[in-house]
């Protein structure tokens, strides 16, 4: 049988899969470019381990958990409480320009996977991952890999960050893990350690040489990365949301799609890796226009006010900033009810009626026409004990039973449907009456 391989190229690298008549395609390159017709069978360059299964199990795109992989997985299930071990034996891997589709399924089970390989303006490459229940019985889903890929046994190092308030993205270089490295986060949203990433690099390679695989999850919720060391010593990446037991249910005819994976390969060093990662970012944001125009100098009322609101005061702030040339003006906090310092008032998203006795649309209606545009900061993200809201619904604050805050403030669950009604029908009365740009 001849051999079938699918790839995509950028300038500087190539990601190549070798398609198999059954089960998901094995890894066959992942790294500087190269000509995929110089490339013999996976099979032809592996030989027999010693105790070991008769069967060969290279790493595929999704590895056959259960079935003789003893690797990180790509998926965790369960069942009716018991965990689904998938055999995704169906493939079928299209490829087009720029881009391979495959698509897997366990026809016994009743699930399909869909995995994407897209080359990305500017050279990254961006992988998505869709799971889909195609049975008759929900299925519970504990894990599902953004990107499960083979870094080269020529790595040497990572990098990653950490840090906390005031000590934000702390670098930390560590070497290729003899067992797994991980970096898992678990505050439901990216922080002050930055997001979900890490930069693999080749031994010799800095920010402007060698050669270096870079990832980061466009997500910014709980996350998880690992490196694992496998039997033959090179090493696994696998990176993925990092879902808590019972989050994620796939009812009959539901999916789930793994937070997408930027993956930037480079034979310049960092700096080449992140300029991929630079341009996939600009291309996936819908500027207005189509672009991003110049941004707006803007002055913003918190260093020259903080809490110390009065109309009078804040419109002959406005009348300086348009003064100098100022292009749009930001009203901060402290504009509305009871918000004399940061331990109350949060929640209760109406003007302060002793600071602006006549509303934000006098103030507003006149920044717009001293040439500005007019700007509002709102954290609808979180309320303060001591507000209407949190006295009228002190049930609808996290975790659900004590309610530990965070500078005089607890977060609302967000998730359900009747408190997203109350913060969006608190926030959107200003929002809509006034020329917010």
């Amino acid at each position: 049988m001849s051999l079938t391989l699918a790839s995509i190229h950028s300038e500087q690298a190539s990601l190549v899969l070798e398609c198999r008549a059954m089960g998901a395609p094995l890894w066959r390159h992942l790294g500087a470019r190269v000509d995929p017709a110089g490339l013999a069978a996976l099979a032809d360059t592996r030989t027999a381990a010693s105790f070991s299964l008769d069967g060969d199990v290279p790493l595929a795109t999704v590895p056959p958990a259960g079935l003789g992989w003893f690797g990180p997985s790509a998926v965790a299930l369960r069942r009716a409480g018991r965990a689904l071990v998938p055999a995704f034996g169906a493939a079928a891997v299209e490829q087009d320009e720029g881009v391979i589709i495959v698509r897997l399924a366990d026809v016994a089970e009743g699930l399909a996977l869909e995995q994407r390989f897209t080359l990305a303006p500017g050279g990254a490459i961006l992988c998505d991952a869709v799971l889909t229940n195609a049975g008759t019985e929900a299925v519970g889903v504990d894990w599902l890999a953004s990107a499960l890929l083979p870094l080269s046994s020529a790595s040497d190092r990572i990098v990653s960050w950490r840090g906390r308030h005031n000590a934000e993205l702390v670098e930390v270089t560590e070497a290729m893990p003899q067992q797994t490295w991980l970096r898992e986060g678990r505050r439901g949203l990216t922080g002050h350690g930055g997001a979900p990433g890490l930069v693999a690099l080749e031994a010799g390679a800095d920010h402007a040489a060698g050669t270096v695989l870079a990832l980061q999850l466009a997500w910014s919720g709980d996350a998880r990365l690992a490196v694992e060391r496998d039997d033959e010593g090179a090493w696994v990446l696998s990176a993925g949301a990092a879902l808590l037991p019972g989050e994620v249910t796939l009812e009959p005819g539901e999916s789930y799609a793994a937070p997408q994976a930027i993956l930037g390969l480079s034979t310049q060093g960092r700096n080449g890796a992140m300029a991929q990662h630079h341009a996939a970012v600009r291309a996936r944001l819908g500027w207005p226009g189509g672009a991003m125009r110049p941004r707006p100098v803007h002055l913003n009322s918190w260093e020259a006010c903080y809490f110390d609101h009065d109309a009078d005061r804040i419109a002959a702030l406005a009348e300086a900033a348009a003064g100098v040339g100022i292009e749009r003006f930001i009203l901060d906090d402290g504009w509305f009810s009871a918000r004399n310092d940061d331990t109350a008032g949060l929640g209760d998203w109406t003007p302060d009626s002793v600071k602006y006795p006549d509303g934000l649309k006098p103030l507003a209606d006149r920044v717009v026409a001293m040439g500005m545009e007019f700007g509002l900061w709102v954290e609808p993200e979180m309320v303060n004990p001591d507000s209407d809201l949190y006295r009228a619904h002190p049930d609808w604050a996290l975790p659900g039973r004590e309610h530990p805050t965070a500078g005089d403030q607890v977060v609302p669950g967000v998730g359900r449907g009747d408190v997203r009604g109350c913060l969006v029908g608190g926030v959107a009365p200003p929002l809509r009456k006034l020329p917010i740009s």
